[in-house]
């Protein structure tokens, strides 16, 4: 026997069913079918919700301080030894006032977090620049290691101000020493060796502001950081591991 019945609303959500021909017992297992379905689907929904919640919470909780972020600037250049130095052209050049920029190395050998460099300051046009500044400023860029997507890593700006260091031999020993476990292949520049170039001295770079930028987004610390906090932090152990992993585990997840 076929029977008709009119359109309903069954289950939560309300669902509408328009009028349908069907026997008995087919209309019996579609109201059926139909009521688990919204009932199941209710529940995922629910699940899900909850769970979203849960993850903004923790990802609220988990927001960057500028204590992490101190931590982290001091880890990316403990780990590196490669960044971009930026001066300033002096009045006397035809490009008075323009920014100038080149790779240049370092070697974290300080505990305050200063860099130890190489000056040169005829061969260079940073040096120059630096040495024609009345303050000796300058400014030190290091990012986080080449790895997937270095748009979502840290990276610091430094500035700061560039002195040439008072050297005897025992001094000039340890400095050598230091730099040169950054860059083995430096031993051929080194200031008093035997293989030293041009005017090469050493010289400290002491900053005295720090800009971090964390990553994308409202999570990462993006802002200055307070000189005394970068000097009295201590790089984390297992740096650059810690700097890479969460930002790209996130990033592969969502953009396999």
């Amino acid at each position: 026997m076929r029977s008709s019945f009119r359109g309903c609303r069954i289950g939560q959500p309300n669902i509408y069913i328009p009028p349908l021909n069907l026997g008995d017992s087919t209309r019996f297992f579609f109201v059926r079918a139909t009521n688990s379905f919204n009932l199941q689907t209710v529940a995922v929904m629910r699940l899900f919700s909850i769970l979203s919640v849960f993850a903004i919470s923790t990802l609220v909780a988990a927001k960057e301080t500028v204590e992490d972020a101190a931590r982290i600037a001091r880890t990316l250049i403990q780990d590196g030894s490669v960044g971009t130095m930026m001066s300033v052209y002096p009045e006397s050049h035809q490009l008075a006032g323009q920014p100038f920029g080149l790779m240049e190395y370092y070697a974290p050998c300080y505990n305050n977090g200063s860099l130890l460099i190489l000056y040169f300051s005829r061969i260079s046009q940073n040096g120059r620049n630096i040495q024609a500044s009345s303050n000796h400023s300058a400014s030190f860029a290091i990012q986080s290691p080449p790895s997937y997507s270095l748009a979502t890593k840290p990276r610091v700006s430094l500035i700061g101000t560039v002195t040439i260091l008072e050297e005897d031999e025992g001094t000039r020993k340890e400095l050598a020493e230091c730099y040169a476990k950054s860059h083995p292949d430096s031993k051929w520049w080194l200031p008093g060796g035997n293989g030293g170039v041009h005017d090469a001295v050493w010289a400290i770079f002491n900053p005295h502001t720090i800009y971090f930028v964390g990553g994308f987004g409202g999570l990462h610390y993006i802002g200055y950081i307070p000189p005394e906090l970068y000097q009295s932090y201590k790089p984390a152990s297992g740096g650059r591991t810690l700097l890479v992993n969460a930002a790209e585990s996130i990033w592969r997840y969502l953009f396999p």
